[in-house]
């Protein structure tokens, strides 16, 4: 799997039982706005399939604690030579689709593979790409549904911004979120802003630490090492979430959050959060519509 850069041997059973139950098997890397998009699938294969197994980063799958406890998750690098375990007569949904991968499944014993684009580069949105692929409906609710959960909540005071991305391609000029969170201080005596940054911001983050807004006791910067925490945090006080296209934006919209992202350099039609709350801006003239 050219994926992981590893040459990767299933451990297979000495026997392939008879397949009395449905069983799914999805394996999803990436960063955090990839699993966030595929939470979806997970929730339908739990409709349609007796047994779920996913996996994925523990990081990751620590989300669906609460809205998808049922799923069996299994640590994507550390359980998957446990695969063979599993795969007789199994459904299999990956991302890799490499010939060697292809063949290890089908001789493990797996009864139907799906190979869903992990980057496609057109049209429709990428989740639902991932349903057409399975030959599942897509139903036009599931764009606007809060699939973590509907975590917001009427008169909170927290502009909740995160300047930054994966990518600096995808990263907005930091003046533009400055001047958000300085008009939101302005509005309200009470109102304050959290900032947050991931590993990959430090660049993003010099900026904050420079700009005149710091000053302000109302002001705050936070970091998070994992998934859950920013998720707590979030759900607990953001009233409002501003951000590029960006795994904390894509988390902020499945939990409800109203959630306002910045296309700069991907394409909002394919990779739009999904969430109740959504409002995608992708000019820089659009950005004093924001607040």
């Amino acid at each position: 799997m050219p994926a992981l850069g590893l040459k990767f041997r299933i451990r297979r059973c000495l026997y392939f039982p008879r397949f009395v139950n449905k069983r799914m098997i999805i394996l999803r890397s990436g960063g955090l706005g990839d699993f966030i998009l595929t939470i979806p699938i997970l929730s339908q294969a739990l409709a349609l399939y007796e047994e779920v197994i996913l996996y994925a980063r523990p990081c990751h799958s620590s989300l669906l604690k609460d809205a998808l406890p049922s799923i069996r998750t299994m640590d994507l690098d550390a359980d998957l030579s446990r695969i063979g375990e599993w795969l007789p007569g199994a459904d299999v949904v990956t991302f890799w689709s490499d010939q060697e991968w292809r063949e290890e499944l089908k001789e493990g014993g797996a009864r139907n593979l799906y190979f869903p684009s992990p980057r496609p580069k057109e049209g429709p949105h990428v989740t639902e790409a991932m349903f057409a692929n399975l030959d599942w409906s897509w139903r036009k609710e599931f764009s606007h549904h809060p699939w973590l959960g509907d975590h917001w909540t009427e008169g909170r005071s927290c502009l909740w911004i995160h300047p930054g991305s994966g990518s600096p391609a995808k990263n907005n000029p930091f003046s533009l979120f400055e001047d958000c969170a300085c008009r939101w201080l302005a509005a309200e005596p009470a109102n304050e802003v959290v900032f947050s940054f991931g590993e990959a911001d430090e660049e993003v983050r010099n900026h904050f630490r420079i700009a005149a807004l710091c000053e302000d006791q109302r002001v705050r910067e936070i970091s998070f090492s994992n998934p859950s925490s920013f998720r707590n945090e979030l759900a607990g006080r953001g009233a409002v979430f501003i951000g590029n296209d960006s795994g904390p934006g894509h988390l902020s919209a499945s939990i409800g959050i109203p959630t306002k992202v910045l296309f700069r350099a991907s394409d909002p039609a394919i990779w739009r959060p999904l969430g109740p709350r959504v409002k995608i801006y992708d000019s820089f003239s659009e950005v004093s519509k924001i607040l």
